[in-house]
């Protein structure tokens, strides 16, 4: 068993191209993607991620609400006369209900985006790699 993994290090290795490493495959860029689009795409999901993490920081901080449920938000809410809990007080809710309610819904949602980061981090690596291969090219042709 540990000689088929060997092999196979030792073939993905030597089939990396550059042999920096064995494991220099995982940079290797493939000439029919544009990487520049796939970093823009890891970017744009980490910056949402980064987004949704400070939105929900600064609506939990407006409204005093900690991860457990207490704090200044459930006070106010059992406060407004709330007997069922739904947020809506007796005035069947208003709009900081709502955008109460709009903030518990969003805690947490900026983890969906997590995988972004290393995603974004390995895009870059191998775009540099493609940029460099196809400088070379350029300079090969003329």
């Amino acid at each position: 068993m540990g000689t088929s993994m060997t092999t196979t290090a030792t073939a993905n290795s030597s089939g990396g191209g550059s042999g920096r490493g064995p494991l220099a495959w995982i940079t290797a860029p493939s000439p029919d993607i544009n990487y520049n689009f796939i970093s823009l795409m890891y970017g744009g999901g980490s910056a949402l991620a980064v987004f949704l993490f400070g939105l929900e920081k600064a609506l939990f901080g407006y409204y005093g609400i900690t991860s457990t449920g207490s704090g200044a938000g459930a006070a106010n809410t059992a406060a407004d006369g709330d007997a069922g809990g739904n947020g809506e007080g007796d005035a069947g809710g208003d709009e900081e209900g709502a955008l109460h309610e709009f903030t518990r819904q969003l805690e947490g949602l900026y983890l969906v985006f997590i995988p972004f980061f290393p995603c974004l981090l390995w895009s870059l690596a191998v775009r540099i790699r493609w940029l460099k291969g196809s400088s070379s090219q350029k300079d090969k042709k003329e």
